[in-house]
This record gives structure tokens, C-alpha cells and sequence, in this order.
């Protein structure tokens, strides 16, 4: 991690703005979790940053805005039961795409120090808001609740 590119991007960008924009939930066919007695689940959790671009609004002299895309997953995984090639059975897949929003005060000076925010400091904004999603879509799709750890960077 490259603490000084992440402070150059940290000193000019300001959390404006965060959306859910897109998500998947998928579950393993012909599981009923409400009848299961789940032993051992396991959770695999895949962070991904995404995209950003630069959006300028219709008024000139409102701040610029960069806009990051960040997808975030896990899998749920009975460790007992295996699939048709032996890997542990995935239970549940969840993944959402969020939208994040920042002011730009001054000029970020390098795409390197905006990509290791996209990295570090984008994910550390939302996983909150994942980890509540998580714990909601989990629930409703009635398996064992699940609590994701703190994010460590």
C-alpha cells in the first residue's frame, strides 16, 4: 500500500455521495435453509474496484465530481455437502454494485493515486452499508445469520 498516492487523492477528494445501484442474490437449488441444520458454512468475500471517471455539473462553478464504481460479493458455502465436482456447496451469492461520489477540491495529480483510493479508501466508505446488505439479504433468504468482520486495511 502506498500511503502518500492514497493521502495525495484523500487530500483532495471529499465523500459527497453513495447509491446501490445494481445487486444479485442467487441460492442453491433444491436447499430449503429453514429445514437444514447447517454445520459448518463458511464465507468468501471477493472486493473489486471498479471504474472511475470525472463528472462536471451543468453549473459551472460547482465543484467537479469523480465517480467511483465498486463491486462487493460473498458466497456462502456448506463445507459438508459438495457439488457435482467436489467443491464445497455455494449456498448463497450476493453481490452489489455501488455508486460513490466525490467532490474534487484541488487537482488530484496522478490516475495511480486515484486508483489506490479506488483501492483502500472507496471500499472503508461502503462496507457499511454492505455489510448491513448483506446481513438483510442473508436473513431474508432464511439461512444462519452472517456478520462480515470490520474492514481491515
Amino acid at each position: 500500500m502506498n500511503n502518500a498516492l492514497i493521502k495525495e487523492a484523500g487530500d483532495c477528494l471529499k465523500l459527497h455521495s453513495m447509491a446501490l445501484v445494481g445487486e444479485t442474490l442467487r441460492t442453491a437449488q433444491g436447499i430449503h435453509p429453514e429445514f437444514h441444520n447447517f454445520s459448518e458454512i463458511a464465507v468468501q468475500l471477493k472486493n473489486e474496484s471498479g471504474q472511475w471517471q470525472p463528472v462536471q455539473t451543468e453549473n459551472e462553478d460547482a465543484p467537479s465530481f469523480l465517480v467511483f464504481r465498486h463491486v462487493l460479493a460473498m458466497r456462502l458455502l456448506d463445507e459438508v455437502t459438495t457439488d457435482d465436482d467436489g467443491n464445497p456447496l455455494v449456498l448463497l451469492e450476493i453481490q452489489a454494485t455501488y455508486r460513490v461520489g466525490y467532490s474534487v477540491g484541488d487537482t488530484v495529480h496522478s490516475d495511480e493515486a486515484i486508483s489506490k483510493f479506488a483501492e483502500y479508501n472507496v471500499p472503508h466508505h461502503i462496507w457499511a452499508f454492505w455489510r448491513e446488505h448483506v446481513s438483510t439479504m442473508v436473513s431474508k433468504a432464511g439461512y444462519p445469520p452472517v456478520l462480515l468482520p470490520l474492514l481491515r486495511i
